[in-house]
């Protein structure tokens, strides 16, 4: 069955939910993952493709790539806004975005704490987990 975000996707921008991983390790003192990730679709009707942007954050240090069309540089060298992951087919753009963000987060872990690295390593596993299911959907 084709879903109505496939027949018009130009008609759900801001229906798309975020996909949102929280790690199971929570702060003890607040009680918020120690670890999250999250991937933020957008439809970009000028070129007709989906435009993934992404956030992270483990422990202190995070990184986002989601301000599409924003071509204004960060203090990350990790920023690209024109090099998006990005395509047609919005499994496709998931899983590329997810396997970008993985990159992102095994760089960030090796600066946290072991704790938080082991949050960390959960959220690559579920974002690889998630990826092969997105591609698998488009066979």
């Amino acid at each position: 069955m084709t879903a109505v975000a496939d027949l018009f996707p130009e008609t759900v921008n801001g229906v798309v939910p975020v996909r949102r991983f929280e790690s199971t390790l929570c702060d003890p003192k607040w009680g918020n993952p120690r670890a999250l990730a999250e991937l933020r679709p957008q439809w970009n009707a000028s070129s007709g493709e989906w435009v993934i942007g992404w956030f992270c954050f483990v422990e202190k240090a995070s990184a986002d790539e989601w301000l599409h069309g924003q071509n204004t540089p960060q203090s990350w060298p990790w920023y690209r806004p024109g090099s998006q992951p990005n395509g047609k087919e919005l499994d496709v753009a998931l899983a590329v975005a997810a396997r970008a963000l993985k990159i992102v987060l095994t760089q960030i872990k090796e600066y946290a704490q072991p704790e938080a690295a082991k949050a960390a390593d959960e959220l690559i596993e579920r974002l690889e987990t998630e990826a092969r299911k997105w591609l698998g959907a488009i066979n």
